[in-house]
């Protein structure tokens, strides 16, 4: 929630968003936004909210930059990234209304922290219920801080070419992806890479996981222990070529 001071709320045309008090004529940089907003504007009880150039309601939250969708949002693109997060410190995407992100080329959703804000640890949280469709990615989570790397997905993610989900953690903490939906790639359909502590991929029953070379791949070069719990089919559709899961623990604990 911000302040329900007299300012003015500005965003330049890569997305940060500006807070100008009315009084002092004061300008503050309050962080970098997904997107570009075209119309912004608080409520009385001081939560902002934005509207980008696809006429899509943000509700838009500074602080550990924590972006957040309303109900009837989506995004379909043609080229691009649907969805774009970067910055420092924690990021956040949370959706609860079912939002759809497709793009025909880049990924549907695209997190990535690069590291530690003024004490707070670069950490990377995802929690979806909407279809997410890309070319490249459905999802492509990175984390270069020392917090953690998690995604929830409760609807399907599918990417054509490349990986449904894709996380690399780099952090300390740990790297944890739970799919309670079906997830697809052309190439992989879940790859998690972590080089902090425990790795855990759980997916849901009655779902499917697969890509066209390995349906989960998933490695730990950190510390730790490696857990893959597949309660629903995971497949490599490659013909014989094609993994089911493929796992490597190199932790050095």
């Amino acid at each position: 929630m911000f302040s329900a001071a007299p300012v003015i709320w500005a965003c330049d045309d890569v997305g940060r968003l500006y807070e100008t008090v009315a009084t002092t004529g004061a300008v503050h940089v309050v962080g970098q936004m997904p997107t570009q907003m075209f119309d912004i504007a608080a409520n009385p009880q001081g939560y902002l909210y934005g509207v980008d150039g696809h006429d899509n309601l943000w509700s838009i939250n500074a602080n550990n930059a924590s972006v957040s969708t309303v109900a009837g949002f989506s995004v379909n693109i043609p080229a691009g990234n649907a969805i774009t997060i970067t910055g420092d410190g924690a990021l956040s995407y949370t959706d609860t209304n079912a939002s759809p992100l497709t793009t025909t080329l880049g990924a549907a959703l695209d997190v990535s922290s690069g590291g530690d804000f003024s004490g707070t640890p670069g950490s990377v949280t995802i929690n979806t219920n909407g279809a997410l469709s890309g070319r490249d990615y459905g999802i492509n989570a990175r984390n270069n801080g020392t917090g953690a790397l998690t995604i929830t997905a409760n609807g399907n993610v599918s990417s054509s070419h490349g990986v449904g989900i894709y996380a690399i953690n780099k952090g300390a903490a740990a790297l944890t992806i739970t799919a309670n939906g079906n997830v697809s790639g052309g190439g992989i359909g879940i790859y998690a890479r972590n080089y902090g502590s425990n790795v855990s991929v759980t997916t849901a029953v009655g779902t499917t996981v697969s890509g066209g070379s390995f349906g989960i791949e998933a490695g730990n070069y950190g510390t730790g222990a490696l857990t893959i719990t597949a309660n629903g089919n995971v497949t490599g559709t490659d013909g014989t070529n094609g993994i089911g899961i493929t796992a490597n623990n190199s932790s050095a604990a």
